[in-house]
């Protein structure tokens, strides 16, 4: 996408007083990531806003890490009276869990921006900003933040390198551009090691039984000159 193709969704963050940003179910790092970094980056601005996930279920612990997150919250009912809602990550409008009627309803108001970067977003936003070259929604996001003259910190910093290091299998996948723009955020003195540890490598004991349920169903499969192993996650494995 170019830069006039974000003009719009910087626009309507710009215009906005108050500024509702929703993610998806299940939040990932890129998830937290997005929405933390948005809220601190309009709070900077003097905005009123809030972050929150369509599920009941509580968010990961180790997403707790990163810097915001503890602001990102967990609600039944979309928060009402905002300017602008604005999707982080949201891939489909169902990825809004309880909050999808209502979503798709503010979109035909003009009052939703979807900020994404999944090739499958249909675009569900009154305002769509969907650039699938990046590798992450924070890598979106850092383009827009550009554009807003945001001034990033370490918090916001911690925030966007977390989903595009999670969101690339830690730099296992992507454009050269993304080393560059892992390198910009590293400026931010990051502790980097930490953070990987922090989201890739932190396992609870609950963790650990879940995956053991699942390995426990693997198949090994002849499909003609391939031979692959196929394990399905059930509910039950992932609750115990």
């Amino acid at each position: 996408m170019t830069k006039k193709q974000y003009q719009p969704a910087v626009a309507a963050l710009q215009d906005a007083h108050s500024i509702c940003i929703v993610t998806h179910l299940r939040p990932d790092a890129d998830a937290i990531g997005s929405a933390a970094a948005l809220l601190l980056a309009l709070r900077q601005q003097g905005k009123d806003v809030c972050a929150v996930v369509g599920q009941d279920r509580e968010i990961s612990r180790n997403l707790y890490t990163i810097p915001g997150a503890e602001d990102v919250t967990v609600s039944r009912e979309l928060p009402e009276g905002y300017d602008l809602y604005v999707t982080v990550d949201c891939g489909s409008l169902d990825r809004t869990g309880f909050f999808a009627d209502h979503i798709e309803q503010l979109a035909q108001q003009g009052r939703v921006l979807c900020i994404d970067h999944h090739s499958s977003n249909p675009g569900f936003g009154a305002i769509n900003v969907v650039d699938t070259e990046c590798e992450s929604t924070t890598v979106v996001l850092l383009s827009i933040l550009d554009s807003l003259e945001i001034q990033v910190d370490r918090h916001i910093a911690h925030c966007l390198y977390a989903g595009l290091m999670t969101d690339t299998g830690s730099f296992r996948w992507g454009r050269p551009a993304m080393h560059d723009i892992a390198t910009r955020l590293m400026h931010y003195d990051l502790d980097t090691k930490q953070i990987a540890a922090d989201l890739l490598d932190s396992n609870t004991p609950d963790d650990l039984q879940m995956i053991g349920r699942v390995l426990a169903g693997l198949r090994i499969e002849e499909a003609g000159e391939h031979t692959l192993g196929i394990l399905v996650a059930r509910r039950d494995d992932i609750h115990g």
